[in-house]
């Protein structure tokens, strides 16, 4: 592996303790702040673009209210993923089987 990717991981892994040291309700506002920044910076945003308008079901003036919300909402995503816990911090009714594939090494999609 080289350098660089462990200079990567040493930051991820220091984004992702501080993420579970603040409390939520403050992580969610930061990673919304970081989508907007990142919307700002036009990041992937001609790719955005193109498939809302591959789609077609928005015109021009929904698409420039509904993008900037949908980098705040990758953003909040985003630090919910780094988020450590026994369980996600969505309800759900099956847990059993989600601490079962847990318990097999497994990973779980919840939907």
């Amino acid at each position: 592996m080289k350098k660089v990717h462990y200079i990567e991981y040493a930051v991820l892994r220091c984004v992702e303790t501080f993420i579970n040291l603040t409390p939520r309700f403050i992580t969610l506002k930061l990673g919304a702040l970081l989508g907007q920044i990142l919307y700002l910076c036009g990041a992937y945003r001609k790719i955005v673009q193109k498939n809302f308008d591959h789609v077609g079901l928005w015109s021009d003036r929904e698409k420039r209210k509904i993008i900037p919300k949908l980098y705040q909402n990758m953003g909040r995503y985003a630090t919910d993923f780094l988020r450590k816990g026994k369980h996600p911090p969505y309800k759900t009714d099956h847990y059993h089987l989600t601490d079962e594939c847990r318990a097999h090494g497994k990973g779980t999609w919840l939907f």
